[in-house]
C-alpha cells in the first residue's frame, strides 16, 4: 500500500534514497505507519535487536 506515496515519481524517490542509505552501510528497517503506530513498543525492540545483532556481526 503507497498511503504516503501519492504518485510514481515519489515512490521512486522514496527507493532510490534508501537504496543510497543501504549502499552507505545503513541498515533500513520497513514498516507501514499504521504498524508503527499502534505497536510502537515492538518497533522499537526490533530496532534495537537488530542494531545489536549489527553490532556483534561486525564484531566478529
Amino acid at each position: 500500500m503507497r498511503e504516503f506515496h501519492t504518485d510514481p515519481a515519489t515512490f521512486n524517490i522514496d527507493r532510490r534514497r534508501q537504496n543510497a542509505l543501504v549502499l552507505d552501510e545503513w541498515m533500513v528497517l520497513r514498516y507501514p505507519a499504521a504498524t508503527a503506530m499502534a505497536h510502537l513498543d515492538a518497533v522499537a525492540l526490533a530496532h534495537t535487536a537488530s542494531s545489536v545483532r549489527r553490532e556483534t556481526a561486525i564484531a566478529s
